[in-house]
């Protein structure tokens, strides 16, 4: 027995795929074990599986291949560098403690992986090499030209041509002259992540026109007839190593880069349709060449462009091939496997049989679970099912759910590899119904329509039902989702399903059963089939109804502020059922605020900071324009990713100041009743608009003053309220306002400014006083310079101009806890100083309290904090015990 490990890292999508006597045993990308999007880290997890699916020990392993040369691509890095010295030179030192303490390592990193498996038998292949064996090597095809294109060492594109079990590159293109760089430093130029920018840039494609295009090809690209191009230097900035534009290149779009909090303009949408447009024509191109030089009568096409509708498309309908085979693994995943098929056939010469029928389904390489491992998933996520044993009438009820426009989740036998695994875990709808299909992008994967959802069709009918590069042939004998789809087709005269991987917006694909549930508990789908089981969204037992903008989500929990007693709804305002007030409903916002009854300094700090915040509201929307730019900035705090991950679906959550409700909104994304509560209309009706522009029906908003809480007692699962507390006249009073609102065994989430913590911002408020509002430079948001004018004014009016501001201490706090009965779960920071409040499964899993000293470590390491946003901002997270 041989066996082949390959492995990519160090790239978006880094994976391992396992090769044993010729035969693919196992292959995953690494971010569906660890659940970090598109991980790039070693992979591991993946490694681990791979082994334990082929019972192997990792010095088992006969031989591992690597698909990058890393010392081609570091020598490519260092001349790069060195070419535009000095300038560049920070980027450098940024780039270097990678390169030094890893990648140059590979050997010891691939070992340590492999728990220190001998080095002498590791192999590294040129990464176009390893794409293009990715493509040609699964493929149907005896032989084909082969088109590589992305940034690999030196090469930036590649032509070839694959035989039998033969893989050879025959022309290349060269670094900087590269697709990738092009849209790196456009994607910047929009005001995305030079190195992640792309998908961003792709999703913005879908809202512009080719304004840009002729202008690309003309002064950007000096664009010759075999797809070789060069981008002229002028237009660009190489010294960091990605490459950004230059002063040339911002007068030709009439202006400077956009900055992250900038608005997106139809400008920038219009350059993200022209980059795609520029694009596809040079690929284009680069296959009539491909055709042209190799004689081939069929292409298979490796790496991103394959993954891009548009840009595939035009290769499909306006190319000179027969055929074109485009594998689902055309990223990282195909790297892996193509090294480990490289090694296998070029270097140890076994000969290789061309996949017969659809080669796709000898992608499904990845974990597969039985009935006694799915079934206490279920049961542990909560979730309400039926078994059926018997398939054809399981299937026969999959069917007709789908003829009857219900969307269904699908998780069925081994995972597949690459991004999309239409066949065996995705989310599948009928596609003759454009509201299902608008539904999946918006409502699942909160997306815009850039990239069509995948769509599966009986291999027989694909070509004249939906040709296109998103249309994925399934042949005779290719498993249940076949049956399936020959079900489908008898019922309605459809052959084809609408198919889309099985995950929420901001995961990878779900690989468990239990990942399983918490898509289909937390989306729109309406069915899961998950082995043997179904599970139906209505049977669930706590389940929230699909609600529209008129559902009652704040009926049975709101009561009149003025006399506690019961609200009705009258001519879309709310009428108190003692009194007979009137609290109208503005915009969508109800209008609850009443005054509570201090008189003098308490009830005067409510007007004041109310009056406060309707003059400066923070402006947090001006680049949110979808759903999903929302969650992503949400998710990109540790403390708001967690949270969400936390609340479970279905919940009762209560905001108490949320301002212009981003919370809010994102938490109820994710089918949880969310209402966000403030004292300033302004701020939220910001909220309300962008719930109502995106139809988020789970989310309300309402205008309310803490001491005089418009909702019934104990009607709320979580209670949050960052950062208001310490801007009242009594917070221990506030909190025992909020205490009253929280279910029995549900939780508290407060946060408030740290006495210790803030004494850095309280000498800078005192610096700004004394100077006049000058030398702003010293305050450490302001002075990284990447806030739009109008969320530094507001910033700086918060930090330093704010009216009324109250610190408090740890033990305080705690003593809060202790006096209304609320059990203390976890502090962020943690409460000592060998503990992490951001570390566990959850937010709510129990850290000890520490003691009087550990406390008072933790409080003074905040008065030295790097990167402390908000000058000692901390909070603290209890739950209320079982009645």
């Amino acid at each position: 027995m041989t066996s082949v490990l390959g492995l990519s890292a160090y790239r978006r999508g880094s994976a391992a795929a396992l090769v044993v006597d010729g035969e693919v045993v196992a292959a995953a990308e690494e971010e569906r074990f660890s659940r970090r999007l598109q991980d790039d880290a070693p992979p591991r997890q993946a490694i681990a599986y791979c082994l334990d699916a082929a019972g192997l020990r990792p010095d088992e392993v006969d031989f591992v291949g690597f698909s990058e040369k890393p010392f081609l691509e570091f020598e490519r890095v260092l001349k790069t560098f060195l070419a535009a010295a000095p300038a560049g030179f920070g980027s450098f030192l940024a780039t270097m403690p990678a390169w030094l303490e890893t990648k140059l390592h590979l050997r010891r990193e691939i070992g340590a992986a492999l728990a220190g498996k001998p080095r002498n038998k590791i192999v590294f292949a040129a990464h176009h090499e390893s794409r293009a064996a990715g493509a040609f090597f699964p493929s149907p095809f005896e032989e084909a030209a082969v088109l590589s294109v992305g940034d690999g060492e030196w090469a930036t594109a590649a032509v070839g041509v694959g035989r039998g079990d033969r893989i050879r590159l025959e022309k290349q293109l060269r670094f900087p002259h590269s697709l990738g760089l092009l849209s790196a430093a456009c994607a910047e130029y929009c005001g995305f992540d030079a190195g992640s920018g792309s998908d961003a840039l792709e999703g913005l494609a879908a809202r512009g026109e080719p304004e840009y295009a002729d202008l690309l090809l003309d002064k950007l690209l000096d664009l010759r007839e075999d797809g070789s191009f060069r981008l002229v230097a002028d237009y660009f900035d190489f010294r960091r190593g990605r490459g950004g534009t230059s002063e040339c290149f911002h007068r030709l779009l009439g202006g400077p880069p956009r900055r992250p909090d900038d608005e997106l303009s139809p400008r920038h949408a219009n350059l993200a349709r022209s980059v795609q447009e520029a694009a596809g024509e040079v690929l284009l191109r680069m296959s009539r060449y491909a055709h042209a030089a190799t004689g081939m009568s069929r292409l298979c096409l490796a790496k991103a462009p394959a993954l891009d509708a548009v840009v595939a498309g035009r290769v499909l309908h306006e190319g000179p091939f027969d055929e074109v085979w485009i594998p689902p693994a055309a990223g990282g995943a195909g790297g892996a496997l193509g090294v480990a098929l490289l090694v296998w056939h070029q270097l140890l010469g076994h000969p290789r049989s061309p996949a017969s029928g659809d080669g796709r389904r000898r992608l499904r390489l990845g974990p597969g679970f039985e009935a006694a491992e799915i079934e206490p998933a279920l049961t542990a996520a909560g979730v309400g099912f039926e078994r059926i044993d018997d398939p054809e009438r399981r299937l026969d009820r999959v069917a007709a759910e789908l003829a009857a426009g219900r969307v269904v989740g699908w998780f069925e036998g081994r995972m597949e590899l690459g991004p999309r695994a239409p066949s065996s875990r995705a989310i599948l709808a009928d596609p003759r119904e454009p509201g299902l299909r608008r539904a999946i992008q918006r409502r699942v994967l909160y997306r815009e329509a850039v990239r069509p959802p995948t769509t599966i069709v009986l291999a027989e009918m694909a070509a004249a039902e939906l040709p296109g590069p998103d249309a994925r042939p399934v042949a005779k004998g290719d498993g249940e989702i076949r049956s399936l789809l020959e079900r489908f087709h008898r019922m309605t005269g459809c052959p084809a399903l609408v198919a889309v991987g099985l995950r929420r917006a901001w995961e990878p694909i779900a690989c468990t059963p239990r990942e399983a549930c918490r898509v289909f508990l937390s989306t729109e789908i309406d069915l899961l089939s998950i082995g043997p089981y179904l599970a139906d969204k209505a049977d669930q037992p706590s389940t929230v109804r699909a609600l529209d903008d008129s559902a009652p989500v704040l009926a049975g929990k709101v009561a009149s502020p003025c006399c506690a007693a019961e609200l009705r709804e009258e001519s879309a305002d709310w009428i108190c059922e003692r009194c007979g007030h009137r609290f109208p409903v503005t915009d969508g916002v109800a209008r609850f605020f009443w005054p509570h009854e201090e008189l003098g300094r308490g009830g005067d700090v409510t007007e004041i900071v109310k009056a406060f915040y309707e003059v400066n509201p923070f402006p947090d929307y001006d680049d949110h324009d979808s759903v999903r730019s929302l969650i992503e900035k949400s998710r990109a705090g540790g403390y708001a990713r967690l949270l969400e991950e936390s609340i479970p679906c279905n919940s009762d959550v209560l905001e108490v100041g949320c301002g212009t409700g981003q919370l809010t909104n994102f938490l109820s994304a994710s089918l949880r009743q969310v209402i966000g509560t403030d004292i300033c209309l302004n701020s939220l009706g910001l909220g309300e608009a962008f719930r109502r522009r995106h139809g988020l029906t789970r989310a309300r908003f309402v205008q309310m003053n803490l001491f005089r809480p418009a909702f019934r007692p104990e009607r709320f699962d979580v209670v949050l309220c960052n950062g208001v507390l310490h801007h009242t006249s009594d917070p221990h009073r506030g909190f025992r306002r909020l205490v009253s609102l929280v279910k029995p065994g549900g939780h508290l989430v407060v946060g408030l400014y740290n006495r210790y913590g803030r004494l850095a911002t309280d000498l800078r408020r005192q610096l700004f006083r004394l100077s006049g509002g000058h030398a702003r430079w010293i305050d450490p948001v302001l002075r990284r310079g990447t806030l739009s004018a109008a969320k530094r004014r507001s910033w700086f009016a918060d930090q330093y101009r704010h009216p009324h501001e109250l610190k408090h201490a740890f033990g305080e706090v705690l003593g809060w806890f202790d006096r209304a009965g609320i059990e203390f779960v976890r502090g962020v920071p943690a409460l000592r100083p060998e503990d992490d409040g951001l570390e566990g499964p959850t937010l709510f899993a129990p850290q000890p309290r520490g003691d009087a000293l550990e406390r008072f470590l933790v409080q003074a390491g905040q008065i030295f904090a790097p990167g402390q946003r908000e000058g000692g901002f901390f909070i603290m997270i209890g739950r209320k015990p079982d009645a």
